[in-house]
Formats: C-alpha cells, sequence, structure tokens
C-alpha cells in the first residue's frame, strides 16, 4: 500500500540498537522511489514537551527557542543547513503539517531528498516517504505513533556479539561489554513490546546478516512493505545476486564524514558478520552471550549452551562493577575530549 504523494507524505523510520546497521539499510532505502529518509535528528524524544505538540505561529518565542535547540543536535550530525524560524513557519503555511509534527517534517525536508513542505519533486521523483534513521527512536515508539499516527517502522537487528564488539572502540557509547549488552538488551525489548500494539502492515522487521547477505532481495521486500517496487538495474557494484550486487548507499556522505560510517563508501558484503569471534575477548564474549541470551535465541543466532543471565544468578557485584568500569572510561574519555579543544 503506498503513500498518497497529494498530501501529507507517509514517514519511514528506520530504528534499532545503535551499531545494527541502521545508517547502512536507510541508504538502501532511498534507493526505492519516493523514498527519502534524511540523517539521524536526534531530537525528537528529546525536545518533545506535551506544551510543544500544539505549537504554531501564535507561540513565537518559544518556536525560537526550539529551533535553536533543535540546531544543537543538527550540528554535530553533519546536517547541510540549520533550521530556522522563517523556515518552520513557511512549511507549516505552506504544508498544512502544523505542530511539532510539522517542525519535525520540515527538519527532514532540510536534508534532501525531501523537497519543500508538500515533499514535492526531487530529480523527477515525488517524495512519498520522507524519514528518519535515529536508531535509538525504538525507544521511543509510542511517541512517534502520537505525532505520526501513519508511519511506517523498520526493525533491523544484529547479532548483539557483533554490536558490542562494533560499540566498545567507539569514541561514544557505552565502554563496557556487559553495559553495552544491557543497551542491546534494551533497544530489542522496546521493539519486542512495540510488536504487541503497531498495526502489523505497518512494521517491518530483518537481520542485518540477512541484508548483507542478500541485500538485493532485502531491498524488495523492503519495497513490497510500503508498495513500491526497486529500481531495475539496481546500481552495480560488482558481484552477483547477493554479496556485493550493489554499492551501499551513502547518500548523504556520511561514509566521509565519520570514521565510523567509512563502510558504507565500499561494496556490500558480509565481512563483518561474525566480527565478535576476533574482537571480543572470551570473557566478554561469555559476559555478553550470559546477558543477551534469551534475544539470541530469539532471532535465531547460534549461542550453544544455556548461559544463565547474571541477574538470574543475582551476580549484583559483577553488574556493579562492570557499570563502574563503564562509567570511569566515560569519564576518562570525556575529559581527553575536553583537554584536546
Amino acid at each position: 500500500m503506498g503513500a498518497d504523494v497529494t498530501g501529507p507524505a507517509r514517514p519511514v523510520f528506520v530504528v534499532g540498537s545503535p551499531r545494527s546497521g541502521t545508517t547502512l539499510l536507510a541508504g538502501l532505502m532511498n534507493l526505492l522511489p519516493g523514498v527519502g529518509i534524511s540523517k539521524e535528528t536526534l531530537f525528537v524524544p528529546y525536545l518533545y514537551e506535551r506544551s510543544v505538540e500544539a505549537i504554531g505561529p501564535a507561540n513565537i518565542g518559544r518556536l525560537t527557542s526550539l529551533v535553536a535547540a533543535v540546531n544543537t543536535y543538527l550540528g554535530p550530525a553533519h546536517w547541510r543547513e540549520p533550521a530556522t524560524v522563517d523556515g518552520v513557519l513557511a512549511y507549516w503555511q505552506e504544508g498544512g503539517v502544523p505542530g511539532y509534527a510539522g517542525l519535525v517534517r520540515y527538519v527532514w525536508s532540510l536534508d534532501g531528498p525531501t523537497d519543500g513542505p508538500t515533499d514535492g519533486p526531487t530529480d523527477g521523483q515525488a517524495v512519498a516517504f520522507p524519514g528518519d534513521q535515529t536508531p535509538t527512536y525504538v525507544l521511543a515508539l509510542p511517541l512517534l505513533e502520537r505525532l505520526f499516527p501513519d508511519a511506517y517502522y523498520v526493525h533491523l537487528v544484529r547479532d548483539p556479539r557483533d554490536v558490542v564488539a562494533s560499540v566498545l572502540p567507539l569514541r561514544f557509547g557505552a565502554k563496557s561489554a556487559g553495559v553495552a549488552a544491557s543497551d542491546w538488551n534494551e533497544h530489542i525489548g522496546a521493539w519486542l513490546a512495540a510488536e504487541r500494539w503497531l498495526p502489523v502492515d505497518r512494521r517491518h522487521e530483518l537481520r542485518y546478516e540477512d541484508l548483507v547477505t542478500d541485500p538485493v532481495g532485502a531491498l524488495q521486500a523492503l519495497g513490497a512493505f510500503i508498495g513500491v517496487e526497486a529500481p531495475d538495474p539496481l546500481p552495480a557494484g560488482g558481484g552477483g545476486p547477493g554479496v556485493g550486487a550493489f554499492l551501499a548507499a551513502d547518500p548523504h556522505g556520511l561514509a566521509a564524514l565519520d570514521r565510523h560510517h567509512r563502510r558504507l563508501a565500499r561494496p556490500i558484503d558480509d565481512s563483518s558478520v561474525g566480527r565478535h569471534r576476533q574482537d571480543l575477548s572470551p570473557r566478554n564474549r561469555e559476559l555478553v552471550e550470559s546477558i543477551t541470551y534469551a534475544g539470541l535465541v530469539a532471532y535465531g543466532y547460534d549461542v550453544g549452551d544455556f548461559r544463565p543471565s547474571p541477574v538470574f544468578r543475582e551476580d549484583a557485584l559483577g553488574l556493579t562493577r562492570d557499570r563502574m568500569v563503564d562509567l570511569g572510561r566515560r569519564a576518562i574519555q570525556s575529559t581527553s575530549r575536553r583537554l584536546k579543544r
């Protein structure tokens, strides 16, 4: 079922745990006709209050401070241009989408390929499906549903051992394996809870491992989900109909902006699947498996013998130690960044 491009465009949110491949997935979805998913907005649940849900032109002072706050999120995320009060007012007037939800839609329009209040033509193609690829919005699905009651949601899940192996070297995020594993549990739990109330025809889930093994098939399935056909032929990247069939789409040039997005400049392959075998110590791998065991089983990952959770074992000392290690490493890293500035 496709969107009516004569009215407000139908949003698509790509969500999941951080480092699960949501940026890659969103880039691929932008190959679908009519899809224009922006970079991460980051601000939607953090700046939302009931008092701004119906914000309008009469609240110019509140709008001015809200736009300034939005820009503190967009700048570090490499948005091409900042939001402006005049831009929001024009969007509300021309687009007919009021309030906080309209402000969010306006921000999407700043990042292309969405183009203007009615999501008008870009390269000859109307943008019927603008959206957002902030993975942690999986923790705010009830709010997104309140603001965008017709939205589509695509959830990407990745082996938590590989997620943890990818998170630990970053300059942001968890600094201990146990905390990173617990974060994965929280994100997965939020999605599984949403499956109890989100209509099945507006949610789609896939595994990262399946995406990188058969990106063509994944893209075709995603197109069928929102009611459009994948382009034929797809952009060539060498290889057969599965691995490396086409280059990873990077419409926002993130590979050149962030070290942790460098893989977007390479052909899609499954070389990062199972990276935990080399990148995690045996102790950390066992810890992650014990914390995420239920999720590993639920999503069909090979985990071997049952590993009781630290909670099950009432290992309060171990859990506390892991949190303290995480806090200490974050503090050291934060101090190092301040000294460099």
